[in-house]
């Protein structure tokens, strides 16, 4: 088990190293990964960046990282989320 703040920079430098994106759209990127991923909010990362992540959730966020290697559009997950209740903008 690893901590939120460990895996948001593992999916930022994934995401710059395999689809070319700046840091900046890298951040972002990571963010909603994990709000989609944690069915978290914003906030809760900004004061929870020490909490586990479970070996479920791991293999999740793996799942979603290998959709976007391949240029998946993170909005596709984004929409479904957001369509079956999994994601609160």
């Amino acid at each position: 088990m690893s901590s939120v703040s460990f895996h948001k920079k593992r999916i930022e430098d994934c995401l710059r190293k395999n689809i070319q994106i700046n840091e900046r759209e890298a951040q972002i990127e990571a963010d909603y990964i994990l709000r989609f991923a944690l069915k978290k909010p914003s906030s809760f990362f900004i004061s929870n960046q020490k909490t586990d992540i479970d070996k479920i959730q791991e293999e999740f966020i793996s799942s979603i990282l290998k959709k976007r290697i391949k240029r998946e559009p993170l909005l596709i997950f984004l929409m479904n989320g957001i369509f079956m209740g999994k994601l609160s903008i």
